[in-house]
């Protein structure tokens, strides 16, 4: 099992570079493989940092700018 886990990895790392198709005299070159995206364990945190950090500063600012008008 490990000797084929091994082997698709080996073809993810190899990268092969396909010519677009293109109207100028450039040329562009893309990668075969698709783009592996790689995401953090903590994501449930980083989004409640985020929500806190902007629900703390907008409701002082809402309650300041309607207590002066």
């Amino acid at each position: 099992m490990s000797t084929t886990a091994s082997v698709e990895e080996q073809k993810r790392e190899e990268s092969v570079a396909v010519p677009l198709p293109t109207n100028s005299s450039s040329s562009t070159t893309v990668n075969a493989f698709p783009h592996e995206e790689k995401h953090t364990r903590h994501s449930d945190i980083v989004r409640d940092v985020i929500i806190g950090f902007s629900d703390g500063l907008t409701v002082p600012f809402a309650l300041t700018a309607g207590l002066s008008s």
